[in-house]
């Protein structure tokens, strides 16, 4: 687990990379503090849940930012929100930044962890394929 006050990244036992964001406004330097605890959990091909807890705001600069990095060992992306219209507009951003990986809104984590293991489980099969 790597931790500071704007989030904190941990590896669950299935192999994926949890983040929650704990800003309640993200701008670029938070992003980057944030990108700094999740590099180290990049040593392998991973999926990733994103949980925005108690985050309101993420600056342009922020948000382009974290969609247009090149991560190689990002397969996928799904983030969570009870929150309707912020799935809403994450859902219409994605489709206009067009991220590297794919990425997904969900309403619950249980809903984004299902997809999340979906993929998790094809990129298993191609290892053991290879």
């Amino acid at each position: 687990m790597a931790e500071n006050e704007f989030g904190r990244v941990e590896l669950m036992d299935d192999g994926i990379v949890q983040v929650t964001m704990k800003a309640e406004i993200v701008d670029l330097p938070i992003m980057m503090s944030i990108d700094a605890l999740v590099k180290p959990f990049y040593d392998e091909p991973r999926v990733v849940l994103l949980i925005p807890e108690g985050v309101k705001k993420m600056t342009k600069k922020a948000r382009d930012y974290s969609a247009k990095r090149n991560y190689p060992n990002r397969i996928a992306m799904a983030s969570v929100s009870s929150n309707l219209l912020l799935r809403t507009l994450g859902n219409f951003y994605v489709k206009i930044v067009k991220p590297d990986y794919p990425l997904m809104m969900f309403d619950t984590k249980e809903a984004a962890l299902v997809w999340l293991r979906e993929i998790n489980a094809t990129l298993q099969e191609s290892k053991e394929v290879a």
